[in-house]
């Protein structure tokens, strides 16, 4: 049964197979014609340990079993935030819904400018599932704080938002670099 190696691949720690077994135990009903079976407190810890590894859908998953299930919008908003700085397009696009309706997951209701940045980290997902956005709360916090200035360019909300790579400083010089002619070549 290939259950038998999701499980196995869990068990050693692979957060999609993690992922992958939460979502499927996390029905509200057994399912045996489709060789489901329901079991929400064991697939809300494996969607945990998904998480706990930056896997984005995991964070998804558990974003909207908070919203819907739970009807926790603290900690749905939470899961999908974190979501959009693992990677999950899927996260990012329901957090800009969410901020465009007035049954969102805030209780500040509408909020476009949220919205819109949401919106911009989708759209840059969704061209590239690698990109990841650890400083996210530093351009795009959650409510209630404010949200800092942005100048409207795409790509400098993006950028501020990915990993600061230092440059490395340059190779020190070796000895003999600064001889030139033939006393230069070994």
């Amino acid at each position: 049964n290939a259950w038998a190696f999701w499980q196995q691949a869990a068990e050693m720690g692979s957060s999609y197979a993690q992922f992958t077994i939460g979502r499927s135990l996390n029905s509200g009903s057994d399912a045996p014609e489709r060789g489901r079976w329901a079991n929400v407190p064991i697939a809300l810890k494996m969607l945990e340990c998904a998480f706990s590894q930056g896997n984005g859908d995991a964070a998804q998953a558990l974003g909207i079993e908070y919203n819907i299930i739970q009807k926790d919008n603290v900690r749905a908003l939470h899961y999908l935030h974190e979501g959009v700085k693992f990677g999950s397009w899927a996260a990012a696009n329901n957090l800009r819904s969410k901020f465009e309706s007035i049954k969102g997951l805030t209780p500040y209701g509408i909020d476009t400018s949220r919205a819109d940045r949401y919106l911009v980290f989708s759209d840059a997902l969704g061209r590239n599932r690698d990109l990841r956005f650890p400083n996210l709360d530093k351009v795009l916090p959650l409510p209630p704080a404010d949200l800092p200035q942005w100048n409207g360019n795409k790509e400098d909300l993006i950028n501020a938002a990915k990993q600061v790579v230092p440059i490395p400083p340059p190779p020190a010089p070796t000895p003999g670099a600064d001889l030139t002619g033939r006393a230069h070549i070994p």
